[in-house]
């Protein structure tokens, strides 16, 4: 129904612009857009004002310039289709168009990917796109269907064969869209393979940032805890543990605590997955750290920075220093960093909103497909608003990788997500607990997306975008 909705709202919108001229086709979307991408980016809110200590007004105007400058991107797509073409093909256009802006809004230069429509679209047709186009696929084959829906709609109320044949066309055209991903949900992505088993653990503990002190050997002695009374004990099977159980870096932790840290490792008689903050020669970088009963370690630091909370975008310092945001830019892992291994399989590492980026996956996957990934993430810098959301983004990259997906968070929603991305287990929002179980494995060759990225569906838009032009080439 959510999607049903979402589909009508758009192809409105797109049915409306194509009747406008430029600048009225560029105002309407940018209302649109401001409405459409506000509320998406309002739980950063409680970020700045939580523990960045910023003033409610200033962060509230700071969530409405961020919207504005989001939806700009839609609004400079709508004015250019109305002012190179005209009739029902502006609304092909402004589709097409949109979806290529987004995906340079999404690509660096305002980097909120959380707001794409793909993550809205898991359980429809279109989430069929996904292994064979990403989820920039997933939303752009969206935008085409409400804008073919919205072109169709247009030639229906005009007049004349030419135009009855168009709508009908345009009309097919939709519906061959919804068939397509439909089709690609019933294709088999990956081979079954043995069940991955896991300990995840959510430990439920306050941030720690530069107001909240807290105490480092109880909160590891919180997870020893929650790790000993697991029954029945299991050696050899991974631990996960949420981002943030250590609030600093290793060396500036007391003795105390390390000595803490070193019994978690040797009662869990496994592999421990955890993050921590490290020097690197570019910064200090935010890492997952792998840790075997063997002595192993393998550290992958992020490679996908969230902007505003880990770095500043550029050209936008102004604004975190009109805010008075406490914040240094993180160091940017590189791309080869390797893949851990246990017990025959291999695993990829990602941190937090690292899930956000399905080219993050094609990065860990650029030798071999990992068997599983791994998220350990600590939302409770956002709030539980978004719990439900990064499971989303979870479960698109499951799709996108036709691989299963273990994540755990500090608070809530610590969940196993199956290949064909299912949840097939999670822990409530707030609370504090101990999952564990098994996820069934994946193998096979690597899905579209994993290889190609997104070019082929770049190429698609483009020439649709071309085909637009050509139908809504002005009269002389």
């Amino acid at each position: 129904m959510r999607a049903l909705l979402a589909l009508l709202l758009w192809t409105a919108l797109l049915f409306s612009a194509s009747r406008l001229k430029p600048l009225s086709a560029f105002a309407l979307v940018w209302a649109f857009g401001l409405g459409w991408f506000a509320p998406g980016l309002a739980w950063t809110s409680e970020s700045m004002i939580a523990h960045g200590h910023v003033p409610v007004s200033l962060a509230y105007a700071g969530v409405a310039l961020l919207g504005l400058i989001c939806g700009f991107f839609p609004a400079l797509a709508a004015g250019l289709a109305s002012r190179f073409t005209e009739g029902p093909a502006r609304a092909i256009l402004a589709a097409s168009l949109i979806g290529l802006l987004e995906w340079v809004r999404g690509s660096g230069l305002v980097d909120f990917g959380w707001l794409t429509p793909a993550y809205a679209l898991l359980d429809t047709p279109w989430a069929g796109f996904a292994p064979v186009f990403g989820a920039e696929g997933v939303g752009i084959g969206f935008l085409l269907t409400a804008g073919l829906v919205a072109a169709g709609l247009g030639w229906l109320f005009s007049f004349g064969h030419k135009h009855s044949v168009r709508g009908a066309a345009s009309f097919a055209a939709a519906l061959l869209t919804v068939l397509a991903g439909w089709g690609l949900t019933v294709v088999p992505w990956y081979e079954p393979a043995s069940p991955v088993p896991y300990r995840m653990i959510q430990a439920n503990q306050p941030v720690a940032d530069l107001f909240t002190r807290v105490d480092p050997v109880s909160r590891i002695e919180e997870v020893r805890a929650l790790l000993r009374g697991v029954e029945p004990v299991r050696p050899g099977v991974p631990v996960l543990t949420p981002e943030g159980v250590l609030p600093t870096a290793w060396d500036r932790l007391p003795e105390a605590a390390r000595e803490a840290w070193v019994g978690l490792l040797a009662e869990a008689a496994a592999p421990v997955l955890h993050t921590n903050f490290r020097p690197t020669p570019a910064g200090w970088a935010n890492s997952a750290f792998w840790q075997t009963p063997d002595g192993g370690l393998v550290i992958n630091d992020k490679r996908k920075l969230v902007p505003f909370g880990e770095y500043v975008p550029a050209g936008f310092r102004w604004f975190t220093d009109l805010l008075g945001i406490p914040m240094a830019d993180l160091a940017e892992g590189a791309a080869d960093q390797p893949n851990p291994e246990w017990a025959g399989r291999t695993y990829g590492l990602l941190i937090c909103y690292e899930n956000l980026d399905g080219t993050v996956l094609r990065d860990l996957a650029a030798a071999r497909v990992p068997d599983v990934f791994l998220i350990t993430s600590n939302l409770g810098w956002f709030g539980p608003a978004v719990q439900g959301q990064h499971l989303d983004m979870t479960r698109m990259r499951a799709l996108e990788a036709a691989r299963p997906i273990l994540s755990v968070n500090m608070n809530g929603m610590s969940a196993a997500v199956d290949a064909s991305g299912r949840v097939l287990a999670a822990l409530p929002t707030g609370t504090t607990g101990v999952l564990q179980g098994t996820v069934p494995g994946a193998a096979g060759a690597p899905t579209p997306y994993l290889r190609w990225g997104i070019l082929p569906i770049l190429i698609l838009t483009v020439l649709t975008a071309g085909i637009a032009l050509v139908l809504g080439r002005p009269r002389r």
